[in-house]
């Protein structure tokens, strides 16, 4: 039992996986997203260039398309493995975080499975098919490489650096940097005594071997795309838009944001008596391991509150490095592990009753398998959606055709266009959708949505 019981966390892993699958529909619009744009790189047999509703998608690079493909190719087109890639970043973020701690705070390494299961950043964005997870499970294993290239260089070590920020770059983007090169250029702040030519030639050679790895996807990517802009949206404005808050005004939120929500970091843990107890000696800045924390979070923090686009899941790198803190807290405080393993459990069956409770309740609101099975059902008629086609059903109802994007305003001309068409329609009130023929509707989120045909062609 004891050789076993390093499995432990992982086990209780699967298990919120398995009531995922169970409960829970693939979440629109993210979710959806993603997944009919891996859908799409699959049907096109083109692992190179992403698509959305087969046009070229700029919006984010290639590596968690990849992995889902990969999955894919070994157990079948399936939601569930699709989620295989992400159950191996979560797993392998709850690894990262204990080997970072395992060298910033040895002590209380053992509490770090635990605190990451239960977090409820973790939670949230754990099983999610979306990006952050993965990213932070990168970022995490460059900090450990970056702690461990301080304290015994190795020739090896800023090459598989640089692949990890490599592949960070292609996970998310430019956004990446941020989490790595102000613990680098800082670097005489919490490694001083070291050799400073030795760690900034390692680490320069670690950025040019994740620069080699972008190019080596950016190139063809750009030789290969038909349309000229996407050079411009993928290198440019998805990331200056967003910093500047140009992109379609997305996301944009005061500078104070992250001060606000990032407590939420350290929930539950914060709660608990123990880590209040602990917080009462201020930590001592002597200790490398203080200042490497200092030197990653706060100028990250800093960074993302001056980028005017803001979502809560952009700083999920930073719990790792939270969470180890937390740890010292906790431990010093006097916080056992079967208590932190109590509580995890404890999370875990909280997460898995408020699924079974959600399904039927909130997330069939969610579930847009009744429109992928009518479009699968009548794929070779025309069909719209309106309004902003996201790739909603193109994973659900293996499209093989793209949809028409169609504004509100436009869906009678194109219903006279394509009199035998369907249509696709968010709507807020039933005046919206009065002229046209309703074949099925439900709610949708907070609004409706239906399967619309043209006016007076019910019966047809």
């Amino acid at each position: 039992m004891t050789r076993l019981s390093p499995l432990a966390p992982y086990a209780v892993l699967a298990v919120m996986f398995a009531s995922v699958l169970v409960f829970r529909p693939l979440l629109p619009i993210d979710e959806t997203r993603y997944a009919t744009v891996a859908w799409e790189m699959w049907v096109r047999g083109d692992w190179l260039l992403p698509t959305l509703n087969f046009a070229p998608y700029h919006h984010k690079p290639p590596v968690l398309f990849w992995l889902v493909n990969a999955s894919w190719s070994l157990f079948g087109v399936h939601r569930w493995a699709a989620l295989v890639p992400i159950f191996l970043a979560a797993a392998a973020l709850i690894w990262t975080t204990k080997g970072l701690a395992r060298r910033l705070a040895p002590r209380a390494a053992g509490l770090l499975p635990w605190l990451t299961l239960s977090s409820v950043p973790f939670l949230v964005y754990g099983t999610l098919l979306m990006f952050d997870v993965l990213l932070t499970a990168l970022i995490a294993g460059a900090y450990i490489l970056l702690w461990d290239e301080a304290e015994r260089p190795r020739a090896w070590r800023p090459f598989a650096l640089g692949a990890l920020i490599g592949g960070a770059l292609l996970t998310k983007g430019p956004v990446a940097l941020l989490f790595v090169l102000p613990s680098m250029a800082l670097y005489p702040l919490w490694r001083g005594e070291a050799s400073l030519s030795r760690f900034y030639l390692g680490t320069g050679v670690a950025l040019l071997v994740a620069l080699a790895v972008v190019v080596a996807w950016v190139v063809p990517v750009l030789a290969a795309a038909s349309d000229g802009q996407f050079a411009t949206w993928l290198l440019w404005e998805q990331t200056a838009g967003r910093i500047g808050g140009s992109f379609g005004g997305a996301h944009v939120r005061p500078w104070w944001f992250y001060l606000a929500i990032a407590p939420l970091l350290l929930l539950p843990w914060a709660l608990f008596p123990a880590f209040w107890r602990g917080s009462r000696r201020l930590p001592d800045l002597r200790h490398n391991a203080w200042r490497f924390s200092l030197c990653v979070w706060a100028p990250a923090l800093i960074a993302f509150s001056v980028i005017a686009g803001k979502q809560p899941h952009y700083i999920l790198p930073l719990l790792p490095i939270v969470l180890v803190e937390a740890a010292v807290m906790l431990e010093r405080g006097g916080m056992t592990l079967a208590t932190a393993r109590r509580t995890a459990l404890a999370a875990a069956a909280v997460f898995f009753a408020a699924h079974a409770v959600a399904a039927p309740t909130v997330l069939h609101r969610y579930d847009l398998s009744p429109f992928a099975a009518l479009y699968a059902g009548s794929a070779g008629r025309p069909w719209a959606f309106v309004p902003n086609y996201q790739g909603e059903i193109g994973f659900l109802a293996r499209a093989h055709a793209p949809l028409d994007s169609v504004r509100h305003r436009d869906l009678p001309a194109w219903f006279a266009a394509h009199p035998d068409g369907r249509a696709i329609v968010r709507y807020t009130q039933p005046e919206d959708v009065a002229a046209f023929c309703p074949l099925y509707t439900q709610d949708y989120r907070s609004r409706h949505m239906g399967v619309f045909a043209a006016g007076g062609t019910c019966a047809t």
